[in-house]
């Protein structure tokens, strides 16, 4: 939408004209800030930090946002990044197609860690993991909301598998659902290690194999 207003901190060579551009300016270390504005169309949304240890840095969630209008995700880590996500709102994400590529509306990690702060996850949807899917990848999710995602077969919210490790804390997840109806926060399949921490959380759905290793603790989920 024009906006010129993403910086990288770390080699100064100051404005970007989308977000993409920034991350492809940084070097592993580097902040790169986004001001406030709702950015859309190419290069604004499926980011992709190239296996940069990146941090992406909003001017906060309710002013800054990524708005993928229903055709693609906004971020997919999949090469051992290490990366953190904080003060955006992402919404309107839509993926489908065969697994893991059709799972997380917003986020899909992949092989990789990541933390998300201070967020707005809404109106995303994938077959599975409306808003989030953790394949064989590890995840903070801290201070964020998680709401009206859906997804198309399983995980209304998130999709949490294979040999993952998640913390959710001080964050909500709210009113996400499949397809079916049934509302849902996150399935827990395979040997992922969960834990919720001063949370408030839809029902968790475990299946398939065991032992899957979740906790919880001050929190309360349906």
């Amino acid at each position: 939408n024009g906006l010129a207003a993403v910086y990288d901190s770390g080699t100064g060579n100051g404005p970007r004209k989308t977000i993409q551009s920034g991350i492809n300016a940084a070097v592993s270390g580097d902040t790169v800030s986004v001001a406030p504005g709702t950015y859309k169309g190419t290069g604004n949304k499926n980011l992709d930090f190239k296996g940069k240890s990146v941090k992406l840095y909003g001017s906060g969630a309710a002013t800054t946002s990524i708005d993928c209008e229903n055709s693609g995700r906004a971020i997919y880590f999949h090469s051992e990044e290490s990366a953190e996500i904080k003060g955006f709102t992402l919404l309107n994400g839509t993926v489908s197609g065969s697994f893991p590529e059709g799972s997380g509306g917003a986020i899909l990690a992949v092989n990789s860690s990541l933390t998300i702060r201070n967020c707005i996850i809404k109106n995303n949807s994938a077959d599975w993991g409306g808003a989030i899917e953790v394949y064989h990848a590890d995840m903070l999710l801290e201070n964020c909301l998680v709401v009206n995602n859906t997804a198309q077969k399983t995980g209304g919210s998130l999709y949490i598998t294979g040999l993952s490790f998640a913390d959710i804390v001080n964050s909500t997840i709210a009113d996400n659902t499949e397809v079916s109806g049934e509302e849902q926060s996150a399935i827990l399949n395979s040997l992922p290690d969960v834990n919720i921490f001063n949370s408030i959380s839809e029902a968790l759905h475990i299946i398939r194999y065991s032992p899957s290793n979740v906790t919880a603790s001050y929190s309360c989920i349906k």
